[in-house]
């Protein structure tokens, strides 16, 4: 049987996207700061996450990171523990990216639309992560670690609050099904034919 496992992280993620467009291919001389900003700012954190796991100085919420090429260009997906975190670090100017920040704007004033920067913000609360890794370990699962993910059907991010009652007991093999309690049913009064006549009582 397959390994299943689910993300190990328990709480609220924010999952930051931030990429690069290029629009004048020509224009190296612009492209390649922008290029060679993000590598930068990533070892900052990953060395940040290493340190503070061995308790060396704060956490700055950063979990781990992605990066990925499509045909829009290249895109970085980070994964954080809160948006004030990430604000924080953003606008920290002892940080990489506030220098980078700057370089870029310098950049753009004298070759305007040479390249584009875009980023997304999600906050996710921790009741709508849902995780399952086979035989794979990637996405927050890469970043945070992972965990058995249970009997089939339990949610990753329902894991440990699962209800589960066996079914078909009298077999052998062992079938699990999802136990949701149901509500009573209203009992409702039903006329009997002929002896008993329905309404209000004379």
């Amino acid at each position: 049987m397959a390994d299943r496992r689910t993300h190990a992280h328990d709480g609220d993620v924010v999952v930051f996207l931030i990429g690069m467009r290029p629009t004048k291919w020509w224009r190296v001389d612009k492209l390649a700061p922008v290029l060679a900003a993000m590598p930068r700012m990533l070892a900052e954190l990953e060395r940040n996450k290493a340190r503070a796991a061995q308790g060396l100085e704060p956490h700055l919420g950063y979990l781990g990171s992605r990066t990925a090429i499509g045909p829009g260009g290249p895109v970085v997906i980070q994964y954080w523990r809160s948006t004030d975190e990430l604000y924080a670090y953003a606008s920290n100017p002892d940080a990489a990216h506030v220098p980078a920040w700057r370089a870029f704007n310098r950049a753009v004033r004298s070759a305007p639309g040479a390249v584009g920067i875009w980023h997304e913000t999600y906050a996710v609360p921790a009741a709508g992560i849902e995780t399952m890794y086979v035989d794979a370990e990637i996405g927050l699962g890469a970043a945070t670690g992972t965990v058995p993910a249970g009997r089939p059907g339990c949610r990753g991010a329902r894991r440990g609050r699962c209800r589960w009652r066996r079914r078909d007991q009298s077999r052998r093999r062992r079938t699990w099904s999802r136990y949701r309690p149901r509500a009573p049913r209203r009992s409702r009064a039903r006329c009997r034919p002929r002896r008993v006549r329905c309404g209000r009582p004379g």
